[in-house]
Parts: C-alpha cells; sequence; structure tokens
C-alpha cells in the first residue's frame, strides 16, 4: 500500500462515521489537509506517521460532528453517588437475606443472585441521566436555574391532605385485602411494628396539615420516623419472606428498595434543609 492508498484507506474511515449528506464534503477536505502535511514526502511510512498524528479515525470523524453525550460532566459525582449508593443498599439486603438461607454457599448465591442481578440499578439510574441531559439540550428554556423559594414551612393543606387520605387509604388496604397472602412470621412478628411505624407516620403528617406548617420540631420528628421506618423495612426483608408467593415477595421487596433510595434521599435533603434553618436563626 503506497502513501495515497494509505491516505485514502484512512479518509474513507472517517468519513464512514459521519452522517451521509457530510461524507463528500468531510472526505475532500480531510484529504487535502493530510496531502499538505505529507508534503513532498512519498513513502508509506511517512504517510503513516501523517495519519496518526491525526489521531485515531473516531477520533477524527468526532471533530466534524457534535460529540453525542449521554451523560453531562456536571452529572457524573451524583450519578456515582446515586449507583453506589443504591448498589450498597442492594448488596446489603442480598448479603442478609443469602445469609439466612441453609444449606446454600452464600457467597456464590450472593454474587449470582444479588450482585450480578443488581447491576439492574445503574442501568436504570444512567437512562434517568441520560434523559435529563437530553431534556435540558433539547428545551434549555426549561432548563435555567431560578432560585429558591424561601422556605416558610408551610403546606397546601388540601394537597397534603389528599395524598395524606391516599395513603392512609393505601395502609388500610395493606391490612385488609383479602388476596394478599402474607408469610405467617412476617405477619406475627414484623408486620406489627411496619405497621405500627406507618401510622406514627400518618399522626405526624395530620398534624402538620392541622398546623398548617412545617415546624422545627416536626421536620426533626419527620427525619427520625423516615430514619426508623428505613430501619424496620430492611430488617423486615433481610429477616425473610413478607408475602407467601415468591415472585410477590420478591417483586415488592424490589420496589421497598427504590422506596428506600429516594427516601434516604429526603432525609439528606431534609437535614440540610434543617441544618441550614438552624445556621440562620443563629446568625440572626
Amino acid at each position: 500500500m503506497n502513501a495515497d492508498q494509505l491516505i485514502d484507506s484512512y479518509v474513507a474511515d472517517v468519513a464512514r462515521r459521519l452522517p451521509r449528506r457530510q461524507r463528500a464534503d468531510v472526505a475532500a477536505e480531510l484529504r487535502s489537509i493530510l496531502l499538505d502535511e505529507l508534503g513532498d514526502r512519498t513513502t508509506p511510512a511517512d504517510a503513516r506517521r501523517v495519519v496518526d498524528a491525526f489521531g485515531r479515525p473516531a477520533e477524527a470523524a468526532a471533530r466534524y460532528r457534535p460529540p453525542l453525550v449521554l451523560l453531562d460532566p456536571a452529572d457524573s459525582r451524583l450519578f456515582l453517588r446515586w449507583s453506589l449508593g443504591g448498589l450498597a443498599v442492594i448488596w446489603a439486603l442480598g448479603a442478609a437475606r443469602v445469609a439466612g438461607e441453609p444449606g446454600v454457599n452464600a457467597l456464590a448465591s450472593w454474587w449470582l443472585g444479588v450482585a450480578i442481578p443488581s447491576l439492574w440499578w445503574p442501568g436504570m439510574v444512567f437512562t434517568g441521566f441520560a434523559i435529563s441531559a437530553y431534556t435540558r439540550r433539547r428545551w434549555p428554556d426549561r432548563a435555567r436555574w431560578q432560585p429558591r423559594p424561601i422556605d416558610t414551612g408551610h403546606v397546601n393543606r388540601w394537597g397534603h391532605a389528599a395524598a395524606w387520605v391516599f395513603y392512609a387509604a393505601g395502609t388500610v388496604a395493606l391490612v385488609t385485602l383479602p388476596w394478599l397472602r402474607y408469610d405467617p412470621v412476617f405477619h406475627a412478628q414484623r408486620g406489627p411494628w411496619v405497621l405500627a411505624l406507618l401510622i406514627v407516620h400518618l399522626v405526624l403528617y395530620a398534624a402538620v396539615i392541622a398546623e398548617g406548617r412545617w415546624t422545627s420540631l416536626t421536620r426533626r420528628l419527620d427525619i427520625g420516623t423516615n430514619l426508623l421506618v428505613g430501619g424496620v423495612l430492611i430488617w423486615a426483608m433481610a429477616a425473610g419472606a413478607i408475602f407467601a408467593e415468591p415472585w410477590v415477595d420478591d417483586l415488592v421487596k424490589a420496589i421497598v428498595i427504590v422506596i428506600l433510595l429516594v427516601t434516604a434521599l429526603d432525609v439528606v435533603q431534609k437535614a440540610r434543609r434543617e441544618l441550614r434553618q438552624q445556621r440562620r436563626l443563629t446568625s440572626s
């Protein structure tokens, strides 16, 4: 292969990575640039040095088209935090479950039954961030920064009351619906604790709705109750089955894990808000 053939092969490899409407123009421009760089040198080794200096065909093609960004660099740390935090929760719950299974290789069971299947979580998080990045690029006006509203603690009573009724109805349904067949051990030992904490949470939100605003006390009680509910749910799932049917039990536990992750983020945000509020009161 002589120098001209090597350059033509390189140009063709770059052009095929571009949209069809760009290929002819880019190929002509790129070939002209490479021949100018080559100058009077005519050996294949000289041509090889020229194309190597220009970069791999994929790198050269990227210069002629906007890069495809699936995850914005600004989101990388948050993506990593969500992914690793979720995997830590899933792996810990899986390890607790596997440790209680008699007669199995715990490490192999955890690796094949928990660690590898858990990779759905980073994939789901990545998909969410990719959709967010596309939305910001597609509709930049919607992604403009807006100042945070001042937190006065007041709540929309009607909206919160509607949410309270919904969650109360869901709690009643979990207890009374006849086709929800709970595991007998869960129903007798762990279920009452979960139900009691759910009722405490409902009572707390009823007090906030009646007051019409959050106070420092109710915020702290909310944070503490969320942490307690999360801990009890983790214990309830790790200690054994919740529902009698295995597929229902696995599905519900997967949903609860997602709820726990969202709740953990909510607790962190509420704790930060409370700390900011206390600093503001102290400084004033």
